[in-house]
């Protein structure tokens, strides 16, 4: 297992971190350690102040030589492809729970179907199915 953290983009930073607390990170190594690790700081990028929390956890050696594959062949940073994944992960997960919510909702006002309707409709579209 390794640390790794989810912003980890300070290498390509002209300027100083400065963090909420006050004080200041110059950007001249590749590897930062930020405590408490969801402390949110704010840094400066190109003239734009962005406050971000910072994600650490820990992932297998494996996981993080695949995404450092990805993004060599994407010519994307670690963070891109990072944000990407947990955005289209917590966008499925997120849907599900609400689908299931409504479900529930549409149970507890008697909004129901028949399992033989169901049934029926499940068998007529196999029949209706060549593959």
């Amino acid at each position: 297992m390794v640390d790794f953290n989810i912003d980890n983009s300070f290498k390509d930073l002209d300027s100083m971190t400065h963090l909420t607390d006050g004080t200041s990170l110059r950007a001249s190594q590749q590897r930062y350690t930020f405590q408490p690790c969801a402390h949110a700081y704010t840094r400066q990028f190109r003239g734009y102040a962005m406050a971000s929390p910072i994600l650490s956890f820990r992932v297998e050696e494996q996981l993080v030589e695949n995404l450092d594959e990805l993004a060599l062949a994407t010519g994307q940073d670690r963070e891109h492809h990072l944000q990407r994944a947990l955005q289209r992960y917590l966008e499925a997960e997120l849907t599900c729970l609400r689908e299931i919510d409504e479900g529930i909702a549409d149970a507890e006002a008697g909004r129901l179907t028949d399992l033989e309707i169901v049934k029926a409709k499940w068998v007529a579209r196999a029949n209706n199915s060549d593959d």
